[in-house]
């Protein structure tokens, strides 16, 4: 079983209780087949991911046990989980049409990337950890609401904590805004020291991790903002 199953089903039972009318999506944290421990990444939430499902289908202990482990199987098997970033942008009929190039959130990641020396132009995201701060989504769109949110609170941050101690990266980009990291602050544990004004929101530790918290890229000048985490990336930590 993988480290991450247990807390996977303990979110779907704390959210299920909740007026969900929609479909919804559970997502787990991603290891390219290349990680080299140098940067996780960590965004807000992500729909249209795995298999949707409705609030019924959790109601019980084997029904959460079956949405975790169709999540889990998409990031277990012989193809890299990541390989898909890459892949979208050649064949984006393969993925309904959506392609990372589109995506300022990918290209952002790319730009660090590329100033880290992460892999190559040809296999980068196979290099990196993928997270997001809440796993239970809407699959159509749109971030989870606050009252969701509260819900899975406390489990997420537990799973974003077991996530840094199984694959302790040496940096966390979180491309999050300050705003929702500074929810989940006394969960995590994490001290922020507020920045700003720019792409770079916030600073802090998770751990001994170093985090950069920054902006969601959309609308914002891409160099600029790569350039305010590698910055932040290169400061000296006491």
């Amino acid at each position: 079983m993988r480290f991450d199953a247990p807390l996977l089903t303990e979110i779907l039972r704390s959210v299920h209780q909740q007026p969900l009318k929609q479909r919804m999506t559970l997502f787990a944290a991603h290891a390219g087949h290349a990680w080299s421990g140098e940067l996780m990444v960590i965004g807000r939430a992500v729909n249209g991911w795995a298999a949707p499902w409705t609030i019924d289908q959790i109601a019980d202990d084997a029904g959460r046990l079956a949405r975790a482990q169709t999540t889990l199987g998409i990031v277990e098997g012989d193809t890299c989980p990541l390989a898909w970033v890459l892949d979208s942008r050649a064949h984006p009929e393969r993925h309904e049409g959506y392609s990372t190039s589109r995506s300022a959130f990918w290209r952002a990641i790319e730009g660090v990337c590329r100033a880290l020396n992460i892999g190559t132009a040809e296999d980068w995201p196979s290099h990196l950890v993928w997270s997001n701060l809440y796993k239970v989504a809407p699959y159509a769109g749109g971030n989870p609401a606050a009252t969701l949110r509260k819900a899975q609170r406390e489990p997420c941050a537990q799973l974003i904590r077991a996530e840094l101690a199984y694959y302790r990266p040496r940096r966390v980009l979180a491309l999050t805004g300050v705003g929702w990291m500074g929810d989940l602050q006394p969960e995590l544990g994490i001290a922020l020291e507020r920045r700003g004004p720019g792409p770079l929101e916030a600073v802090g530790r998770l751990g001994d991790v170093p985090v950069a918290v920054l902006c969601h890229p959309q609308g914002k000048p891409e160099l600029d903002w790569v350039e305010a985490a590698i910055t932040t990336f290169e400061e000296p930590r006491s």
